[in-house]
């Protein structure tokens, strides 16, 4: 492994999130229900000069107040090779029911519309990966890492907003790391 370091000197993949908006985001309280439409672009670099990923499957779950609200497999499979850089666009698109009641559906509700009256909201986005690298001919077994993303994301109101959206780095799970079981 110490050999395979200093020859090849692997560096995780770069994802970052560039732009990120909601277009809609409503809470309704009486069926507990978040109606969304949230757009992201993400830019996934692969800084190597020697290894290539196979992305066989990439998803995403999009979360508000700890509370999952959209799900969706982004793309199918791709080949980045060497210092490459990917686009993914992403659109969550729908309605979700919360299950909250008493207190912490008023907890919920008053967060939800101070950020709403703010402009703008805290979105947790954790992608999930399924990937394999190459170097020359050789190809590792699966890995699965994590992509985490803390965003803060305007709320466009007649398309605009007060709010700008900042360019977020996310943290990254190694893509070199073996399978820990965790799905």
């Amino acid at each position: 492994m110490i050999i395979f370091v200093i020859v090849i000197q692997p560096v995780n993949v770069k994802f970052h999130v560039v732009n990120a908006s909601l277009s809609e985001f409503n809470f309704i309280t009486n069926t507990t229900t978040i109606v969304y439409n949230l757009s992201i672009e993400a830019r996934v670099r692969n800084p190597n000069k020697k290894i290539g990923y196979y992305y066989h499957r990439i998803d995403a779950k999009a979360f508000y107040e700890k509370k999952q609200f959209a799900y969706i497999i982004l793309s199918d499979r791709f080949y980045q090779g060497h210092k490459n850089t990917t686009m993914l666009r992403i659109l969550f698109k729908g309605n979700s029911s919360i299950p909250l009641r008493g207190s912490k559906l008023e907890g919920f509700s008053r967060k939800f519309d101070k950020a709403k009256s703010n402009g703008a909201f805290n979105i947790y986005i954790r992608f999930g990966v399924r990937s394999r690298y190459k170097i020359g001919n050789y190809k590792s077994s699966y890995s699965k890492p994590k992509i985490h993303c803390g965003l803060r994301v305007p709320l466009l109101t007649n398309g605009t907003s007060t709010v700008f959206f900042c360019t977020t780095t996310c943290d990254v799970g190694s893509p070199l790391a073996m399978d820990d079981g965790e799905e």
